[in-house]
């Protein structure tokens, strides 16, 4: 595969050593690495490594930022979208299925990206829970997402497919209230409407709080009190 114009740089593992310890965490020091961009070339190991990987992306006009999100959830792209029409026009030629605005937290990598002018978002494909295991099928939807972009971009020699995603705008969390057997009702993916049975919880319901898009089920398991079952994009 040859570019035709211009260039992509990949950075495969920012954080190494939060990646072998599956840790949002770098053991070293106790940081989130997406919490604090760009860094400081005088902090601890995380905030050095942050800042070089900020010096590294400095010149390019785009930045996309890869993430586990969790086993089981829905893939999607996070975006500052609703107050940035280049960001938006960004999401809808990467051909992933979803779409969520973003809060704009600070001390993300993307976030912190487009306040120095990039064009830039995240995109969090369901991997990486404790054990590591992988859905390399979102991982090539991933790749073939990219792969359309460039073409779209004219750096790759090929047609582009345009598919935009469908955008939401709000994510709402369902967290049990005491501890038990939960057992789902609903699939991954499945519109719910509000006070919609999600599943049982010691065979009481779970309901919807609002209507929407099931982006997170977790399948039958015993739970402890205030762990998230369920989340909803409306």
């Amino acid at each position: 595969m040859k570019l035709i114009k211009g260039s992509v740089r990949v950075i495969p593992r920012c954080n190494p050593q939060a990646f072998i310890a599956l840790s949002r965490k770098n053991p070293q020091d106790n940081v989130d690495m997406n919490r604090i961009f760009p860094g400081s070339d005088s902090g601890t190991p995380t905030f050095a490594t942050a800042h070089a990987i900020w010096q590294e992306t400095s010149g390019f006009g785009t930045l996309i930022d890869i993430h586990c999100c969790g086993y089981y959830g829905l893939p999607y792209l996070l975006a500052t979208f609703s107050d940035h029409p280049p960001i938006l026009d960004l999401a809808n030629s990467i051909s992933f299925p979803y779409l969520i605005k973003s809060q704009g937290l600070r001390g993300q990598l993307f976030i912190e990206a487009c306040r120095r002018g990039q064009r830039s978002l995240l995109i969090e494909i369901p991997n990486g829970p404790s054990n590591g295991c992988l859905n390399l099928a979102i991982g090539n939807l991933c790749i073939d997402s990219l792969l359309n972009f460039l073409r779209r971009e004219g750096m790759l020699k090929g047609n582009y497919i345009h598919n935009p995603p469908e955008a939401f705008t709000v994510q709402t969390d369902v967290a049990v209230s005491e501890s038990g057997l939960w057992l789902p009702e609903v699939a991954l993916g499945n519109a719910a409407k509000k006070s919609q049975t999600l599943g049982h919880l010691n065979g009481k319901p779970v309901l919807s709080p609002v209507d929407g898009k099931v982006h997170l089920i977790l399948p039958a398991a015993y739970v402890s009190e205030g762990r998230e079952v369920a989340a909803i994009w409306s």
